[in-house]
């Protein structure tokens, strides 16, 4: 899957370690799988845009972000991306079909 990768999201993806996202133990239901994904996959979520506008009110950069703080446990769009682009990634989705599948499921017109 990694071919699927941008090089520079696969380069900063190496030196990532676990305390890149809130601990996922802390959390419960769909909140935990979220931050489990965002853990275990951020080479992927640093490549997805997050459609809740989060960019314009927390300043975030990609659905990663989203995991860093206690923002993607108060969202249900961002739970909801994540734990479909995980999904889809560890089920062999190129990351451009799991992007155009978030777009089409929570882009709501952007």
């Amino acid at each position: 899957m990694a071919s699927e990768l941008k090089s520079g999201a696969v380069a900063r993806a190496a030196g990532m370690t676990a305390g890149l996202t809130l601990d996922p133990n802390q959390f419960e239901g769909d909140t935990r799988m979220a931050y489990e994904a965002a853990q275990k996959h951020p080479e992927l979520l640093v490549q997805l845009h997050c459609y809740c506008g989060c960019q314009e009110h927390e300043g975030h950069r990609n659905l990663l972000d989203c995991f860093r703080t206690n923002h993607g446990a108060e969202c249900a769009t961002c739970m909801g991306e994540a734990i479909t682009a995980a999904q889809m990634y560890e089920g062999g989705s190129p990351i451009e079909q799991i992007a155009d599948a978030l777009h089409r499921q929570y882009g709501n017109g952007d």
